[in-house]
């Protein structure tokens, strides 16, 4: 795995994420307080991280990866030896080879949504070892890193309520039931504004996890040992770093500036930032594909091995596929189903090792892919898919498989390791170029380093070194690789349509602000419009116009020279 991410980790790279983060980061470097001195998509954990690794090691986007690669490598042993406790060594490694397949290679950018999956499945083994008979010291482990990871992102308040609804089950069922009511209340509040199929999308794994939550209620009482001790030590562990988080903010006077940023904005995020949901002809193939696998239960050996090893094989080709796009996004809440069924069907109960981690996975992986609310993203759903394969992976019979049959299934993890779409031709760097000399050890496509490259060229000649430059919409890497301040601090201009429209008013006749550059690729926020454009054009005459695959993609415009 560290071969992997040496060999690897520098591939994958929206240079728009980077550059986001990369201000972040630069800015907490120098002593600025995300949400009060400069923004902040996230709660602010990531900036102080990334802003501590520029410091140390220097400024370059691709330390800005650490925190994945650390969780990473920490994650995916700590998952092996968890199974090997219920599981063959052969089996644990497998499954957990499927798992890093279908969930971590796809994207190892530097976002928090990577970064979910693997502290989750952290989160999943260590709630497991407790039950199992461990000390409260694994709950210590399982709530501290859903506390890391709302520090990272807000959203990282579904992991917790994961948590407290799987203790529940084992202990207390009047907690389960409040976790279930919270979960009600909060989404009540977010799913009015969007899509039907995006709701449907999000929520489906949820859905089946209650129903396996109510089935298990009902089926057989929790022990209802003394639970407020488990309690406490899950809340404490989630508490040390959230509060750790807030202390930063209060130390330096901006903790309401904080509460802005991780409650008002997420809700504008919401509006602005979704986009269309999966047709239905998507769905079809995924049907297709789940209702094969489900069948595996149904029939006896040796038709089960060959159908889960048939199945298994089509859900690692998968991400190579043509329709790889649209089977990362509904293909894991379908998936969902099948552990949820196995399980639910059962009539003995489910208390044996491999049931309750299966219970374990299925519930945390269910309000994982709440992550997937308002952006689903095809790359999300990948992140976001590892710990729901798991929970399906855990309980597929793959105790029948002989060395050639894991052997198979094996390569052909390998081969999605080094075929993915999301990730191009492996171990190969050819077309391929650094996105910036200084800062941009990561690499990108090579016409768009070649364009990046060039902008920064003209930013170099056209301004002064230290001086601001404006870019917009939505354009924080060109500021961050190209070493200017940008003049807004706005990621997106929707977060503050208003500031936005004053900064857009006065720019004409800021005489300090010499370059702009207008975004013409993707964005989520409006561009601007003819009547803004001309005022623009008149008060920065000089141009030249960066392409990218034939089309524009950035448009750069300087003053006349005085």
């Amino acid at each position: 795995m560290i071969l992997y991410l040496y060999l690897e980790g520098a591939r994958y790279a929206y240079t728009w994420d980077e550059g986001q983060l990369g201000l972040t980061a630069l800015g907490v470097m120098r002593g600025e307080v995300p949400h009060r001195d400069l923004f902040d998509s996230y709660t602010g954990l990531l900036g102080v991280m990334g802003g501590g690794l520029f410091a140390s090691l220097g400024v370059d986007s691709l330390y800005l990866r650490l925190p994945l690669f650390f969780a990473l490598v920490v994650a995916y042993p700590f998952l092996y030896l968890t199974l090997s406790t219920f599981k063959r060594r052969r089996e644990s490694a497998l499954i957990t080879l499927l798992t890093f397949s279908v969930s971590a290679v796809p994207q190892l950018g530097p976002t928090p949504v990577p970064l979910f999956s693997p502290l989750v499945i952290i989160s999943s083994c260590s709630l497991w070892h407790y039950l199992r008979g461990g000390t409260f010291l694994w709950l210590l482990v399982g709530g501290g890193v859903t506390g890391i990871l709302t520090g990272v992102k807000i959203t990282g308040v579904y992991s917790i309520l994961a948590n407290l609804l799987v203790l529940g089950l084992a202990t207390n069922r009047l907690l389960a039931v409040s976790v279930g009511g919270v979960t009600i209340i909060l989404l009540g509040t977010i799913l009015p504004s969007l899509q039907w199929g995006d709701i449907a999308l999000s929520t489906l794994p949820l859905c089946a996890s209650a129903l396996l939550v109510v089935t298990h209620l009902f089926r057989r009482t929790p022990s209802e040992r003394e639970f407020l001790a488990p309690l406490a030590s899950v809340i404490v562990g989630t508490s040390i770093p959230i509060a750790a988080v807030i202390l930063w903010f209060a130390s330096r006077g901006a903790l309401s500036d904080l509460v802005e940023g991780v409650i008002v904005r997420p809700k504008t995020r919401i509006l602005f930032t979704q986009i269309d949901s999966p047709p239905i002809a998507a769905w079809i193939p995924s049907i297709l594909m789940v209702g094969a696998l489900g069948s595996a239960f149904t029939v006896r050996p040796p038709l089960r091995y060959l159908i889960s090893l048939s199945c298994i094989a089509a859900l690692l080709l998968f991400p190579s596929s043509l329709l790889s796009h649209e089977l990362y996004r509904t293909l894991p809440p379908l998936l969902s189903l099948i552990p949820v069924a196995v399980i639910v069907s059962k009539r003995d109960g489910a208390d044996t090792a491999v049931d309750q981690f299966a219970i374990v996975a299925i519930v945390q992986g269910a309000y994982l892919w709440l992550n997937m609310i308002p952006y689903s993203d095809p790359a999300y759903g990948a992140s976001l898919s590892g710990v729901i394969f798991l929970a399906a992976f855990v309980l597929v019979e793959l105790g029948g498989i002989k060395a050639l049959g894991g052997g198979v299934v094996g390569a052909l993890a390998l081969g999605v390791i080094t075929t993915s779409w999301f990730r191009g031709v492996p171990f190969s760097y050819d077309g391929l170029a650094p996105a910036h000399p200084q800062r941009g050890s990561i690499y990108v496509d090579e016409e768009w380093s070649d364009a990046l490259a060039r902008v920064c060229d003209i930013i170099d000649t056209r301004s002064g070194r230290g001086e601001q430059i404006f870019a917009g919409p939505d354009l924080p890497e060109l500021p961050f690789f190209c070493d200017r301040p940008p003049s807004m601090n706005l990621v997106h201009d929707f977060f503050a349509p208003e500031r936005a429209r004053d900064h857009l008013d006065e720019l004409p006749s800021n005489r300090s602000i010499s370059l702009i550059a207008i975004n013409w690729g993707s964005n989520f926020s409006p561009k601007y419009d003819e009547g803004r454009l001309s005022e623009m054009r008149r008060a920065f005459p000089n141009s030249e116009t960066i392409y990218y695959r034939g089309r524009v993609l950035w448009e750069i415009r300087w003053r006349d020279p005085t």
